[in-house]
């Protein structure tokens, strides 16, 4: 489907039994807006400004995300670079691995991280409750006190993910 509601506007996507479905594209002048639906319903933002996260702030409450762990250590430290690059997954759309770090946002500043660890040897337990917050330019910030401090941009945010 595709619509040109004026000059300078272009919407594109396509429908499965008449609702919403795959990676949306709405141009207006130069900014360009994707969404994610699966069928009808919102799933995600592409590039989200902030007040789009704080809008939709509900999708992550009580919700669990996760990130395979197995791969984060090295020499047995941590390696937080590696943490803010590897998507976290809604468990509801992707299984989790064995080593896994599952991220539970159970208020707007706080998070509480439960560190499966079953392959990797010798690898420090994350588990606890820590700070977070998102600032302006969409970064999440998650203090994991002596273990350092997770800094990703947020270039998706969804039901599904936060990329």
């Amino acid at each position: 489907w595709r619509s040109n509601p004026s000059k300078s506007e272009t919407i594109k996507g396509r429908y499965i039994d008449g609702r919403k479905h795959g990676v949306w594209m709405q141009r207006k002048g130069e900014r360009k807006v994707k969404i994610k639906y699966q069928m009808g319903d919102t799933l995600g933002i592409y590039n989200p400004t902030f007040r789009q996260v704080m809008n939709n702030f509900k999708w992550l409450s009580n919700k669990e995300f996760h990130i395979c762990s197995k791969y984060l250590f090295q020499f047995e430290v941590l390696s937080t670079n590696m943490l803010q690059t590897y998507p976290c997954m809604s468990n509801e759309f992707h299984e989790i691995c064995e080593d896994n770090l599952t991220f539970k946002f159970i208020s707007n500043s706080m998070v509480n991280i439960k560190h499966s660890i079953v392959e990797t040897k010798n690898a420090e337990d994350l588990s606890g409750i820590y700070k977070y917050s998102i600032d302006q330019e969409l970064n999440l910030i998650i203090d994991l006190n002596e273990n350092g401090i997770i800094s990703r941009k947020i270039k998706y945010f969804g039901k599904d993910a936060i990329k």
